[in-house]
């Protein structure tokens, strides 16, 4: 799994956490643990296929493309986020507050933010 976190190293060491990865504080540091724990059930291991995956479209649909990251993403960092949303989608990524998991940590501001609100 590592070597998909680009630059999460480098961020682990600024933020003050491991660097080392662990779902609590990678992914669940700001999901009110209420939220992580009615997911529990629902969780089964991650398939890798999604990493070796080609994307086979020509190019995007003919609609408005928006990109968000969590702020606090220790996964995927904001930065690393941001340059992919420019160079592969030519649009900035807003950054609102959340981390990894940011529909469960903060929906009401995704929501908003997907609302144009």
């Amino acid at each position: 799994m590592g070597q998909h976190r680009v630059g999460a190293g480098d961020a682990a060491l600024t933020g003050g956490y491991s660097p080392e990865f662990d779902l609590g504080t990678y992914f669940l540091h700001d999901v009110p643990p209420e939220v992580a724990e009615a997911g529990l059930p629902y969780q089964r291991p991650e398939a890798d296929v999604v990493f070796g995956s080609v994307c086979d479209f020509g190019e995007w649909p003919a609609v408005p493309l928006r990109a968000v990251a969590g702020n606090r993403d220790r996964f995927f960092p904001p930065g690393f986020q941001q340059r992919l949303a420019a160079d592969r989608l030519g649009v900035p990524a807003d950054l609102l507050p959340g981390g990894h998991l940011i529909a469960l940590a903060e929906p009401g501001r995704l929501a908003g933010y997907l609302l144009g609100r």
